[in-house]
């Protein structure tokens, strides 16, 4: 008896089988390419990877002497990271990038001796976004983004020039933590994307240095950040 229900047990399993392979050859080509269809919080999640151009301001304080000159700073970014969305309308971006810029020339006079300052700056950053798309129709996205970054700030080729000659510096870092708010158009996996960079120096290693009996602390600060960037989705 008990072998019986086995061997009845077996074909029913055997049957059921059949009738789901047979309902799924029976589905129209339409209705198996729906199935595989992704939605599009999944269309526009993934690893992204840009180039950024950043314009700002830069400014240089020689706080000995409380002299200070700004100019305009040009730097671009290269950035990397993933973006996860919740739902149709809401993700997340967490990024990591590495940033060059435009030497910093700065003419200071203290105690009345005429200088130039020449700074290069090297940046290694990170980005956390909220993501919001208030458009979606068709390839075409349009959202805004608010966001926390941090950058480690590297100045190196540091030196100075005093009755035309060069002293040598040592390189000095900086912390810098920043709000961003920006738009972004997607087409595809094409990412474009306008943002705003409140920065702003959190923390400065400053060490004072001596060049030729003359003694200098200079502090740089970098502020409000229009950049330009494209990215591109896997």
């Amino acid at each position: 008896m008990k072998k019986a229900l086995k061997i009845a047990l077996f074909f029913s399993l055997l049957c059921a089988q059949e009738e789901v392979i047979q309902d799924k050859d029976s589905q129209t080509p339409q209705e198996q390419k729906q199935e595989n269809i992704l939605t599009l919080a999944q269309q526009k999640t993934g690893f992204v990877l840009g180039v950024e151009i950043l314009f700002g301001k830069v400014k240089a304080t020689e706080e000995l002497s409380q002299q200070s000159e700004t100019n305009t700073s040009i730097m671009g970014r290269f950035f990397g990271g993933y973006q996860y969305y919740f739902d149709d309308f809401l993700g997340i971006k967490a990024l990591v990038s590495i940033q060059d810029g435009t030497p910093i020339h700065v003419a200071l006079s203290p105690n009345n001796a005429v200088l130039q300052e020449n700074i290069l700056p090297f940046w290694i950053g990170t980005e956390l976004d909220m993501l919001w798309d208030f458009y979606s129709k068709g390839n075409h996205t349009f959202g805004a983004s608010i966001g926390l970054g941090y950058n480690f700030e590297i100045y190196r080729d540091h030196k100075v020039s005093f009755n035309h000659t060069d002293y040598p510096l040592p390189q000095f870092y900086q912390h810098n933590l920043y709000p961003v708010i920006g738009m972004h158009y997607y087409y595809n996996h094409h990412q474009i994307a306008i943002n705003y960079r409140f920065i702003g120096t959190l923390n400065s290693a400053i060490k004072e240095v001596q060049v030729n009996n003359i003694a200098l602390k200079t502090k740089i600060t970098y502020e409000d950040y229009l950049n330009l960037s494209y990215s591109y989705r896997f």
